[in-house]
């Protein structure tokens, strides 16, 4: 079986306040769905209450400020699901969601904040424009959300597989599996993009590709598709960058989505 195996970037970030709390709810049922359905054990999110407090200024804010806008790449079917347990927890915190390309979801953002517009309040897989966002402050710090403190420090701003390993290993063993890696493995260097080299390991022009997204591999193993991947626990497969749009108009519902966000049922 071809097997892909992927890396990911890191997570980035949002903030703002945290007073008063407001206590969160009990397990949602499209929570507990989801652990029934990935067989994880009812006190899986025991001694987690805390986390899913939210500061009462936020919420009296998101009660009036309307809908927050996320722009991504996920399909809105997805999306969907991924959300039923927030809206559920905060019912009063609305999120519109827009699955949007690369130019509307990193570039365009820029161009409106320069002109003092917004086009989206959180945004995602902004990779490559990180330099153009970070240039023009168009992001908002996240350190300040009470859940940031359970984030490993390579998650805690731009990265990619190599910082992720930096952290978790250190720089001596990172360096010496890079080394061996790259000496010995020597791989080949691509421009296709994700769902391009997915399909180039499918017809057989390599074994494995890094990176490659899960849910597309997991879409063509449903069809038939010669191609699969291992996961022992459950990890994240594919990682990305996520950020808040400083002084954004819908800035407590976004502050809400992503500390919930930075929880293990987010």
């Amino acid at each position: 079986m071809k097997m892909p195996i992927f890396f990911g970037a890191g997570l980035l970030g949002v903030i703002l306040a945290m007073p008063v709390l407001v206590q969160g709810a009990e397990i949602p049922r499209s929570t507990q769905k989801i652990l029934s359905k990935l067989k994880l054990p009812k006190d899986y999110l025991k001694g987690q209450e805390n986390e899913y407090v939210m500061p009462a200024k936020w919420v009296a804010g998101a009660k009036k400020e309307g809908a927050a806008v996320m722009l991504s790449t996920w399909r809105p079917k997805q999306f969907k699901k991924f959300i039923a347990p927030f809206k559920e927890r905060y019912p009063y915190a609305k999120m519109n969601y827009r699955r949007a390309g690369r130019f509307e979801r990193s570039m365009k953002p820029v161009i409106a904040f320069k002109e003092g517009r917004f086009v989206g309040d959180i945004l995602t897989s902004f990779n490559s424009s990180f330099g153009a966002l970070k240039a023009n402050k168009v992001l908002a710090d996240l350190r300040e959300l009470p859940n940031w403190k359970h984030l490993l420090p390579a998650m805690q701003g731009p990265g990619g597989w190599v910082i992720a390993l930096w952290s978790a290993k250190g720089e001596k063993w990172t360096k010496n599996y890079l080394t061996k890696f790259f000496r010995e493995t020597k791989p080949q260097r691509r421009n296709e993009n994700r769902s391009a080299s997915l399909r180039l390991a499918l017809i057989g022009e390599y074994d494995i590709v890094i990176p490659a997204g899960g849910y597309k591999v997991k879409e063509f193993k449903r069809k038939g598709g010669a191609v699969g991947y291992h996961c022992p626990e459950i990890v994240p497969v594919s990682p990305g960058p996520m950020a808040m749009v400083r002084n954004n108009p819908h800035i407590n519902t976004a502050k809400i989505f992503l500390n919930w966000f930075l929880t293990r049922e987010g």
